[in-house]
C-alpha cells in the first residue's frame, strides 16, 4: 500500500489499521503516518544509499535513511554526480546507471552499534584512530559505515571494527579529575569535627576558598569563621568549609592603604603653628 491514510479521517485511520492488523497475509506499506507505522508495522525497512536494510525499532530505521541531510549538517562535501533518486549517497560498490538494479536486502541483521551523527574514533590509513563522525551506514553484513574525518576533510568507509567510541578530550579528562578531587575533600570536611581556633579553607561569595579560623562553632554545623586577609568574620555552614590546605587556598590581594593627602599635611602644620610650634 502506498500512502494510505492519505485523504482519510481519524475514524477511517482507525478502521483502515484494525483491517490491515486482521489481515493474514504480509503487507508492505510505504506511508508518512508514524501512527499507522507504530499501531501496525512489525519491522521497519530504511531505503539506504544502494540498499534496503530492515530493523525491528522505526528510529533506528529513520536514522539510517536520512543520511544525505546529516552528512550537509556535518559540513561533508557532497558529489552530486554520485547522488541515487532521493538524494542519498550510492553505495561504495554501485554506480548510477546500476543503482536501481543492484539492490541488497538484509534480513534480520543486527543493528549497528552506532548511528549517524555519532562522534566516534576511527581508523584511517596511517593505522591509527582519530576524531570522527558517522556520516553514513553503507552496509549492515557486516556492518560498514562511511565516517567523515574533520582533520583531513574526508571521508572513507570503514568496518565496525575500526570505529569505537570517541575518548574524553585531555581538557574533559583533567576536569573530571578535578571534580573527582573536589568531590573527596568535601567528603572529607563533612566527616571532619571542626574545632574553634582550628585553621581551615572557607568559601566566599566568588566561589573560592580563603585562609581562615574558626572562632566559634555554632548549632547546627554553623560556624563563626574569622578570614586572614583582610580580616573579617562571616557565618557559614559546614559545606563551605574544607580542611586547610596551602596548595587550595586562594591569595587575596590586601589594598596599601593611601598615604595622607596633602591636606592632612597642611592640617597639621597649621595646628603646630597653633600650638605656636
Amino acid at each position: 500500500m502506498d500512502e494510505p491514510t492519505n485523504f482519510l479521517d481519524l475514524e477511517s485511520v482507525d478502521s483502515l489499521i484494525a483491517a490491515a492488523n486482521k489481515f493474514p497475509g504480509a503487507l508492505l506499506v510505504v506511508t508518512h503516518s508514524r501512527q499507522f507505522l507504530r499501531k501496525c508495522a512489525k519491522s521497519f525497512l530504511s531505503v539506504t544509499p544502494g540498499q534496503f536494510l530492515e530493523f525491528g525499532d522505526m528510529k533506528e530505521a529513520e536514522a539510517a535513511t536520512y543520511t544525505f541531510i546529516q552528512e550537509l549538517e556535518n559540513g561533508v562535501k557532497i558529489d552530486t554526480s554520485a547522488m541515487a533518486a532521493g538524494g542519498g549517497s550510492l553505495h561504495t560498490s554501485a554506480t548510477p546507471k546500476a543503482a536501481s538494479a543492484a539492490v541488497t536486502i538484509h534480513m534480520n541483521c543486527a543493528p549497528p552499534k552506532f548511528a549517524v551523527g555519532d562522534q566516534v574514533e576511527a581508523l584511517w590509513t596511517d593505522k591509527k584512530y582519530h576524531p570522527a563522525s558517522i556520516a553514513a551506514i553503507v552496509s549492515t553484513s557486516p556492518v560498514k559505515y562511511s565516517v567523515f574525518y574533520p582533520s583531513f576533510d574526508k571521508k572513507a568507509n570503514v568496518p565496525e571494527a575500526g570505529v569505537k567510541i570517541a575518548g574524553p578530550s585531555a581538557a574533559k579528562v583533567a576536569a573530571l579529575a578535578k571534580k573527582e578531587e573536589q568531590d573527596l575533600k568535601a567528603k572529607q570536611a563533612a566527616e571532619h569535627k571542626f574545632t574553634a581556633g582550628e585553621k581551615i579553607l572557607c568559601m566566599k561569595a566568588d566561589g573560592r576558598f580563603y585562609a581562615a579560623k574558626i572562632v566559634r562553632v555554632n548549632a547546627f554545623d554553623m560556624f563563626v569563621v574569622e578570614f586572614e586577609r583582610p580580616v573579617e568574620e562571616a557565618v557559614v555552614a559546614l559545606k563551605k568549609i574544607r580542611i586547610f590546605d596551602a596548595a587550595d587556598a586562594t591569595v587575596s590581594a590586601v589594598k596599601p592603604k593611601k598615604p595622607a593627602g596633602r591636606g592632612g599635611r597642611v592640617g597639621a602644620r597649621r595646628q603646630d603653628s597653633a600650638n605656636g610650634c
